[in-house]
């Protein structure tokens, strides 16, 4: 059977189907308490979306469709997920009906939840790093934007090698799982898989809780004309260097845009967290860990910039947390990581 074929078919299954199914009672779209054995949820912070076949919890922070919703209630991975759902679908006894004609709109966003698991892939993307040592060429890059050595260290910065790691992947975990993760491109196959980062990028690891949930790379080597940041394949972003929130600091908090200014913010003695746009947002229990520290907001210095510091912190007001938008630095500078190039001398 076709794995994005049969990913898709399975959800596509309306939430309230399968939750019958696991024993749950929950409505065909709106708010609910968060059915999940290990959140006990004293208010209603589960949520399914309009169209009844994906769901977000705003309060363990878990969001997806309908595989995904098995394999956070069963505790399985996504392919443990897919065969449940299946053998629900074979067995004329359990197998609920789809009854719901989807529109053209909601064929779409199935198609868009397609490979969308936010499920744990940690050991893909901690092997993939394996793989990925840091050449000469990326160092030479971030040092050219005043990252030192020892922070390219510590934070586990990588680079794609000249030599093809699809095999190595493909031995140790198999295609579809290496697809799940978002590692390779939507057109690939198992006949052809391609990986997502082009050869020779910069590849960065984004941590929760000491674990490697998330890619970013930023290309080198004549491959920006297709873009300069690439992301994994419909895998929800995340926050760069989310663990700092809850570190027990007395240094300055700052919240920067992408990667790169973040480093840059650590270079100059901030703890640092970095936006991807604005599709990843704080949840509750990093808010609540923000009301205790003094929040800068280090945003670009630009239109765009402005617009979203403001943005921001009427956001983090909402919650109770103070903080202070950061004036320019320097009166040639536009973002962060191009003041601290002009401190030490870079430009």
């Amino acid at each position: 059977m076709d794995f994005r074929k049969s990913t898709d078919t399975l959800n596509k299954i309306p939430i309230q189907d399968i939750a019958a199914w696991l024993g749950v009672t929950l409505p065909k779209k709106g708010s609910a308490r968060c059915p999940f054995p290990d959140h006990k949820d004293q208010n209603p912070s589960f949520e399914i979306k309009e169209s009844g076949t994906s769901w977000i919890c705003y309060g363990c922070n878990h969001k997806g469709g309908s595989i995904d919703f098995v394999k956070e209630y069963n505790k399985i991975d996504f392919l443990g997920a897919k065969q449940w759902l299946e053998s629900r679908i074979h067995n004329g006894r359990n197998a609920a009906p789809i009854t719901k004609r989807t529109t053209k709109k909601q064929s779409e966003e199935s198609v868009k939840l397609d490979m969308h698991d936010s499920g744990d892939y940690s050991d893909v993307y901690t092997f993939l790093l394996m793989l990925c040592p840091l050449l000469e060429s990326g160092k030479n890059y971030l040092l050219s934007r005043a990252i030192t050595l020892e922070t390219m260290e510590a934070f586990k910065i990588a680079q794609m090698p000249p030599q093809s790691i699809i095999p190595k992947l493909l031995s140790k975990f198999g295609f579809e799982r290496i697809h799940a993760a978002g590692i390779l491109t939507k057109k690939s196959t198992i006949d052809t898989p391609r990986i997502i980062f082009s050869w020779n990028s910069v590849i960065f690891p984004f941590f929760e809780d000491g674990k490697v949930v998330y890619l970013q790379a930023r290309a080198l080597n004549g491959e920006e004309q297709y873009g300069k940041w690439r992301n994994l394949n419909s895998q929800p972003k995340r926050i760069y260097n989310v663990d700092a929130i809850t570190q027990n600091s007395k240094r300055p908090f700052a919240i920067c845009e992408g990667v790169i200014d973040t480093l840059s913010a650590i270079e100059l003695g901030y703890d640092a967290v970095g936006m991807m746009g604005w599709s990843a947002k704080f949840v509750p229990d990093q808010i609540r860990a923000l009301r205790k520290k003094e929040v800068e907001i280090l945003l670009d210095w630009d239109e765009k910039g402005e617009k979203g510091a403001q943005q921001l912190r009427e956001d983090l007001n909402q919650y109770g947390v103070v903080s202070i938008r950061k004036r320019l630095p320097s009166t040639t500078a536009t973002d962060l990581n191009e003041y601290l190039k002009e401190k030490r001398g870079l430009v």
